[in-house]
């Protein structure tokens, strides 16, 4: 992610059947390309030699929750949860609020401003994740600004937190300005 010291790892490049996967799911409610993400994202964990004791899915906000009826994340989330038998802390982090679509916006500025303050912890978890290793997972990472903003939030927890994102999209610098 551009910016950040939080360790991060795509998947796949923002191309090809992976785009083509990740956009039936997201958009065409194809929740079955859910667990084929996941397999793929277990072997790529595997490659990193990372056990994470907890996954988190990014949430999206309730109203977008309401209006896809599901939260593409949180089912490969769920779906990696099965395959490396770990759990997932399905309400630690929430989306405070409504916010403009990130596609909808150019520009990393932008993007970042956009999500400001907008993750935070639902609770407080006190010592329990202190030390533990979290797993944010998202589906596409452009600009980083979601990621990023989610993992501060989790960072307060006390926790280590690496992102796996299903997929990278190149960033263009240049519509920054």
């Amino acid at each position: 992610m551009p910016y950040s010291q939080v360790p991060y790892a795509p998947v796949f490049d923002f191309a090809g059947p992976a785009r083509e996967l990740i956009l039936g799911l997201k958009f065409s409610g194809k929740k079955a390309a859910a667990q084929v993400l996941a397999a793929f994202a277990v072997q790529k964990l595997q490659t990193l030699a990372y056990a994470p004791d907890y996954l988190v899915a990014l949430p999206l906000h309730p109203m977008r929750e309401r209006w896809r009826s599901y939260n593409q994340a949180q089912l490969i989330t769920h779906a990696m949860a099965e395959y490396l038998d770990c759990s997932c802390l399905e309400n630690l982090l929430i989306r405070t609020r409504d916010t403009a679509t990130q596609s909808s916006l150019n520009g990393f500025k932008a993007r970042f401003r956009n999500l400001e303050g907008a993750f935070a912890l639902s609770e407080d978890p006190g010592r329990r994740l202190q030390g533990a290793k979290l797993l944010l997972i998202d589906d596409v990472l452009t600009s980083g600004a979601s990621c990023l903003n989610a993992s501060r939030a989790l960072l307060t927890s006390g926790a280590q937190v690496r992102v796996l994102c299903m997929a990278e999209q190149a960033w263009e610098p240049a519509r920054d300005f």
